[in-house]
């Protein structure tokens, strides 16, 4: 998997602490193709010097030249990330994952969200709003405090623009009186909650999970208990400063200082990252559908034969999808229920 050469568009700040870094390809052959939900390995050159590289979930849709990534500025890599400026020779490197919509599966999904975890969300209902996809999606967005929710204007207005998109802020601690627009709920996304929203009817949805491992696990805890099929749980866990399955170091500098160590230490890391987290893009894919397809048979036989069992394991995002152009078809929805998040308290 080659690195891709992009120049900085401009890097700033969507909130206090988050950074959003725009960036255009070098060339249109630098062009990266990734289907939404998706992360890329991001490194940079200071005074002539590479970085090392660290991923990053892609929060931009497919269909735009411009490629985004936001983050929460924390540790030495992200505050070097704020001091780049437009024209910034950028590498990139992936793409990686399969947290990713599989329209021919997931007819009805719900998004949990956590802090700085609605990246990969928003490269999703990007893409969705501007094709125009008719697959119903609710987002369920989760932060600390009304004072730092990133991309809150911007979906709310997504939202206007797309009638199958529904979403809701959780606010878990202080006042929610500065967030005027779209649904604004005190406390936190609870398992109460989480049965108002489905109606009680877990299986009707595919869940995507993403935030802190905190919020993943109780998220899926909460998901379990109502009776979810694990197969219709799909994860994928951050750390604040980079994607928890990259562990690349922060900038130091000795790694200035020793610029063919950072070469070989960048490339080669990810190179293994390739090998221990991933497998052939588009076996990885099939996997994640496979999966999926398994369960659904599985629970089939279950109401056809009560003495049957259904055995299927959480998919995770740890492999590679197919890295092709995105599908920009519109599959016909015979299911179309949004779930009535007005009426959650």
């Amino acid at each position: 998997m080659r690195i891709r050469s992009y120049n900085v568009k401009h890097a700033h700040f969507i909130t206090n602490d988050v950074l959003e870094l725009t960036l255009l390809p070098k060339t249109p052959k630098d062009r990266l193709w990734y289907y939404p939900g998706q992360y890329a390995a991001v490194g940079f050159k200071r005074h002539s010097r590479p970085s090392p590289m660290r991923c990053f979930s892609i929060t931009s849709s497919p269909n735009s030249e411009e490629l985004k990534f936001s983050m929460r500025v924390q540790g030495d890599y992200t505050t070097a990330l704020t001091q780049l400026e437009p024209g910034d020779h950028v590498f990139v490197r992936g793409p990686y994952g399969s947290f990713v919509i599989d329209e021919a599966l997931d007819k009805n999904v719900i998004m949990l969200a956590g802090g700085i975890g609605v990246t990969p969300f928003m490269s999703m209902i990007r893409h969705m709003t501007a094709v125009r996809s008719r697959l119903p999606i609710t987002l369920l967005y989760s932060n600390s405090s009304q004072n730092n929710v990133p991309f809150y204007d911007e979906i709310n207005e997504l939202e206007n623009s797309n009638s199958h998109l529904r979403s809701a802020f959780f606010i878990t601690n202080g006042e929610k009186d500065k967030l005027s627009k779209g649904r604004v709920l005190k406390g936190r996304l609870s398992q109460a909650r989480l049965n108002s929203i489905t109606g009680g009817q877990f299986n009707d949805y595919t869940y995507f999970i993403c935030g802190p491992k905190q919020f993943s696990g109780t998220m899926k805890k909460h998901l379990l208990e109502g009776g979810t099929d694990p197969g219709l749980i799909i994860t994928e866990e951050f750390t604040t400063g980079g994607k928890i399955t990259n562990k690349a170091s922060s900038i130091n500098r000795w790694t200035y200082g020793l610029v063919a160590a950072s070469i070989i230490f960048g490339t080669g890391f990810i190179m293994v990252l390739d090998l221990m987290w991933s497998v052939p893009t588009i076996l990885a894919y099939e996997n994640r559908t496979s999966v999926q397809r398994a369960t659904q048979s599985q629970t089939a036989l279950t109401t056809n034969n009560a003495s049957s069992s259904v055995g299927s394991g959480a998919a995770t995002a740890s492999q590679a999808a197919p890295l092709q152009t995105p599908a920009q078809s519109q599959p016909t929805y015979t299911q179309t229920y949004i779930p009535p998040i007005t009426s959650v308290s």
